[in-house]
């Protein structure tokens, strides 16, 4: 590249003026941004108030030997690697999507509200729902899990071995539907009330799915779609499923 017409010998147009010299630090690695959607075209040349930072977007000028990009190389290879590296993680951090706002609710019982809140997300859920309940007998509740079963949402339910022989538990009409469900040991209690829906909403608190807990109880019911509570609770979830062993295959019927 020519230097322009009346520029000093040596003169690399990359090259800013900082007041900062030519022992200038780079900026540090892990700490390149992007303004705005990432640069779409070459950064505009710095004006002499912005101290070297390349249109305003946090790049460093391309270090060069001072002899132009034509010349040998660069002056410092190592600088000009940090440059480079900044420049691809901008480009990965533009291409990356954009996280949903975090959204949360609560709802109390007793009423209609904790009820109507679950049956409204296993409407919602259109490829996985993960049920971990202690006991489930509300039936329009369960009629909402067969439901989101028969559009072929992919179920798994773990519940409590105490709570499956109550009068009214729903959790044998989910077997024979075909429902995947595994039950705890006599050890102890699973006691967790929680659902996961399609990996992106979680709901959980004091509520059982039960009729008592709808029209009687005072409890809580909490729904988000945080991502760090997501993963805590499908974690859990994926540890209770393996702990408890997938659920024993139907009977077949002799042919």
């Amino acid at each position: 590249m020519t230097p322009p017409a009346g520029s000093p010998p040596g003169h690399s147009p990359t090259r800013t003026g900082s007041p900062r010299g030519p022992g200038r630090k780079p900026i540090p690695r892990g700490d390149q941004t992007c303004g705005g959607s990432g640069p779409a075209e070459s950064p505009p040349a710095p004006s002499s108030d912005r101290g070297g930072d390349v249109g305003g977007r946090g790049w460093e000028p391309i270090p060069t030997s001072g002899r132009g990009l034509g010349g040998p190389g660069p002056a410092d290879p190592f600088s000009l690697f940090q440059w480079l590296e900044g420049v691809v993680r901008c480009l990965d951090n533009a291409r990356l999507p954009a996280h949903p706002p975090v959204q949360s609710a609560a709802w109390f019982s007793p009423g209609e509200a904790c009820r109507q809140a679950v049956i409204r997300r296993l409407g919602e859920a259109r490829r996985t729902a993960d049920i971990c309940v202690f006991t489930i007998s509300d039936d329009p509740v369960s009629a909402a899990v067969l439901a989101a079963h028969r559009r072929g949402v992919a179920l798994r339910v773990i519940t409590d071995d105490t709570k499956v022989g109550d009068r009214g538990s729903d959790i044998g009409a989910m077997q024979a539907a075909g429902i995947p469900v595994v039950i705890d040991d006599p050890e102890a209690h699973m006691h967790h009330k929680f659902a996961l829906f399609d990996g992106l909403w979680l709901i959980t608190g004091s509520y059982n799915w039960t009729r008592q807990a709808a029209l009687t109880n005072d409890e809580n019911l909490v729904e988000t779609n945080d991502p760090a509570l997501l993963r805590e609770f499908a974690g859990t979830f994926e540890r209770l499923w393996a702990r408890y062993g997938p659920p024993p295959s139907p009977a077949r019927t002799p042919g």
